[in-house]
């Protein structure tokens, strides 16, 4: 009896086991230097930003809670922030609410923002130990050169090399990096035997400059992970704003210029988010559209969560994947956006995108629908014939 006891707790243990090494695999990427990060990332940009976002102190055990769901439920590890957002506060907050749940390793990528009075070297390794302080860490799992300077990038790739060789960083990366910045970059970094992970860059349904102009193209020759913010277009894909319903602050006036243009593409998020929550049984939401449609592109967005509710919401995206047919659907409706939301420090040129043959979003509910229908036939006749 004991055998048989003891044969049934080892098939359990093995069970567990296999299904542990099935979740990191679906969930995690590993970057160059073996940083392993999950498939998309908590942007910390509102963390600590009064000006922009809002930011108000009352909001950190909102944050908190959304910090410790990611890590604890919602299979997220990855924390991007900035030495520049908030000017040090977003640092200093994702350290407190890092040491507030200390049951778990969050990776943490931070950036060097490479203003005109910060030239060379000396500046990239004295703001990286800032950063180190601020956050409470020896060491970070990635760490960037936010935008690429007009010249003299080399003294900031070396100053990323000496934080690299001191041991403070696990691997490094850009930011808003062209795809010749991206190669040159690259190639300066791995010649000095640093680990070269990420180029992180805007792009989302709204903003397609960077598919168009190959970055992202390059970034996978090379091996190079894509990062990307502003994933939901600033809010704008969320479906909470409107016309007559826009955001607040310099956010409003920017959705005053997309939102027009947005209508067919926010409609058939909207028929896809409803089409999911009927079919898998639980709610998906327009946002996750939306990050499902980077994931599937082969990139990591990072997503910004200010409360659990938003974390839960963001995390869920990881439970579902959109078929082949609704990608390209939703890429084609979203083609005039190669020119949409943009940064100025962006270094991508723009060529003309390619022409693609639009499939209607009732098209892809009726062929589900007919695949369904033909499957149970399927079943039953199989059934009838046992």
């Amino acid at each position: 009896m004991s055998l048989i006891l003891l044969v049934v707790i080892v098939c359990l243990q093995l069970v567990i086991y296999i299904d542990i090494c099935l979740s990191v695999d679906n969930t995690l990427r590993v970057l160059n230097g073996g940083v392993k990060i999950s498939k998309l990332g908590i942007g910390t940009r509102a963390w600590g930003d009064k000006n922009y976002w809002n930011y108000d102190p009352s909001e950190d055990k909102n944050l908190q809670e959304a910090y410790n769901h990611c890590l604890q439920k919602g299979g997220v590890n990855l924390f991007d922030t900035a030495d520049i957002y908030g000017q040090g506060k977003s640092e200093l907050l994702l350290g407190r609410l890092k040491r507030g749940f200390n049951d778990a390793k969050p990776v943490i990528a931070s950036k060097f923002s490479p203003v005109p009075w910060r030239r060379g070297s000396d500046p990239v390794v004295a703001a990286c130990r800032s950063t180190l302080d601020r956050l409470g860490v020896d060491t970070l799992g990635l760490y960037q050169i936010h935008w690429p300077a007009p010249l003299a990038n080399e003294g900031y790739w070396d100053g990323l090399a000496q934080c690299y060789e001191r041991g403070w960083i696990r691997s490094v990366g850009v930011s808003n990096y062209g795809p010749n910045q991206l190669r040159t970059a690259h190639k300066y970094l791995t010649d000095r035997g640093v680990p070269f992970a990420t180029n992180q860059i805007q792009y989302s349904l709204l903003s397609r400059t960077a598919e168009f102009s190959k970055v992202i193209e390059t970034a996978e020759e090379l091996g190079v992970t894509t990062i990307v913010y502003s994933p939901l277009g600033q809010g704008l894909l969320t479906g909470k704003y409107s016309l007559r319903n826009r955001p607040s602050g310099p956010r409003g006036a920017l959705s005053a210029t997309i939102l027009p243009r947005a209508g067919a593409l926010l409609k058939a998020t909207k028929g896809l988010a409803e089409a999911k929550t009927e079919s898998l049984g639980f709610p998906v939401t327009m946002s996750q559209v939306a990050i499902n449609w980077c994931i599937s592109k082969g990139t990591v967005p990072i997503v910004g969560a200010r409360n659990v509710e938003q974390a839960t919401d963001i995390c869920n995206a990881l439970k579902w994947s959109l078929t082949t047919e609704e990608v390209i659907m939703l890429e084609t409706i979203s083609r005039e956006f190669r020119v949409g939301l943009t940064n100025p420090r962006q270094g991508y040129d723009l060529p003309r995108p390619p022409k693609i043959k639009t499939p209607t979003l009732q098209s892809i509910l009726r062929r589900n629908q007919s695949q369904s229908t033909n499957e149970n036939e399927s079943s039953s006749t199989s059934s009838s014939s046992s």
